[in-house]
């Protein structure tokens, strides 16, 4: 090898690595590759198994609508090195699935989901949301910040239809001037159906599963709420759906008779989610949509505006953690499952990637959201 050629190749390893560092192979890059879609997820380097219940049912709809596509996973968590930077943006189609993927308030460095600082979002080519949601509104003053604005505008792709959970969310992007945007629920949610539901028991199991959160203690009203639970069924198990809410169940100093404590993977849950056998109640959401997945009955306790934002809009059985009589009212009384879920919106979201019938409009195409100029 000559040295000419050797300055050569130690050139073209400068540049391509100045292209996929800077995000420049946003621009540069070579045809996007359409045997590949891209998920931004939650349900990788998370200590939440509650994102892998969100990652699974958003993994389920994009499999039934790209069933010859690879899907490759990213975390939203954990950031971008350069090559899966380079490999997100060759991918066909980018979506943001489900979670707290929207936030109002934004640091121009740091940000937790999804972890991308502001200065670098003109780096990633622009994605679809896939049921996403706002994050827990850690300021009472309304409308997003200046980081937050710029950085949805460039990262949401301007065409395509964007899937929110809830109408707070989408009110909230349309006020920003992001108005391709429909609520169809959560991806945990849709396949709720009326004739699913209707499955789900009405009267009170012998039997409850609970779940605690460690971030949001309320070590008085979670200790009244276990005693409630005592009250009325004959046994309990307490399920960690986080890294930390065994600890945190500890340091409540519970009586752990007649209660049975799960190793904190989906694998034991799903083992005890036995329709007519078990109830769920409990402050983890997710906790709550794969129990009610699972045709078991269900209530979840609110801890902040998530779940009450998604209940406004899907009508799951939630009630107030503190709301005591509201939880013992759940547990008596007969109760039906009677969600609201748009399918008409859902299935709206799915058409434009179909394929259209002979003569008929053409859908969404993948080039919206191609290209780094969209």
């Amino acid at each position: 090898m000559t040295w000419w050629m050797r300055r050569m190749e130690t050139l073209q390893w400068w540049l391509r690595n100045l292209t996929v560092g800077t995000g420049l192979g946003r621009f540069l890059a070579p045809q996007s590759r359409e045997d590949l879609i891209a998920l931004m997820t939650p349900g990788v380097t998370t200590l939440n198994l509650g994102d892998q219940i969100i990652e699974e049912a958003v993994m389920q709809e994009l499999a039934d609508l790209f069933p010859e596509r690879f899907i490759v996973t990213f975390s939203s968590h954990a950031g971008f090195r350069r090559k899966s930077l380079a490999l997100y943006n060759s991918c066909a189609l980018r979506f943001w699935g489900g979670a707290n993927m929207i936030d109002r308030k934004l640091e121009w460095a740091f940000n937790c989901s999804p972890d991308i600082p502001v200065y670098e979002a003109w780096c990633y080519r622009r994605n679809l949301l896939l049921g996403s949601g706002m994050g827990n509104h850690r300021w009472n003053r309304p409308g997003f910040n200046v980081a937050a604005k710029l950085f949805y505008r460039t990262l949401l792709s301007r065409e395509g239809l964007h899937s929110v959970r809830d109408e707070v969310t989408r009110g909230e992007l349309v006020a920003i001037g992001i108005t391709n945007v429909i609520c169809t629920g959560c991806p945990t949610t849709w396949r709720l159906t009326p004739e699913h539901c209707a499955k789900i028991p009405v009267r009170r199991a012998e039997n409850v599963v609970f779940t605690l959160t460690d971030y949001c203690p309320d070590p008085e009203a979670d200790r009244r709420l276990i005693a409630l639970l005592r009250d009325h069924y004959r046994h309990l198990f307490f399920f960690p759906q986080g890294a930390e809410d065994l600890a945190y169940f500890r340091r409540l100093e519970p009586d752990t008779e007649r209660m049975t404590l799960l190793p904190p993977d989906l694998a034991h849950f799903h083992e005890v989610l036995i329709p007519g056998e078990v109830d769920y109640i409990g402050t983890r959401l997710h906790g709550g949509m794969r129990a009610m997945q699972r045709r078991c009955r269900a209530l979840i306790l609110s801890i902040d505006n998530r779940a009450s934002d998604m209940a406004r809009t899907l009508n799951f059985p939630m009630a107030a953690r503190l709301d005591e009589e509201a939880v013992r009212a759940w547990i008596t009384a007969p109760r039906p499952c009677t969600m609201r879920i748009d399918q008409q919106a859902i299935e709206t979201w799915k058409n434009q990637f179909r394929q259209p019938a002979p003569g008929a409009p053409v859908p969404f195409s993948a080039d919206v959201v191609r290209g780094g100029a969209r």
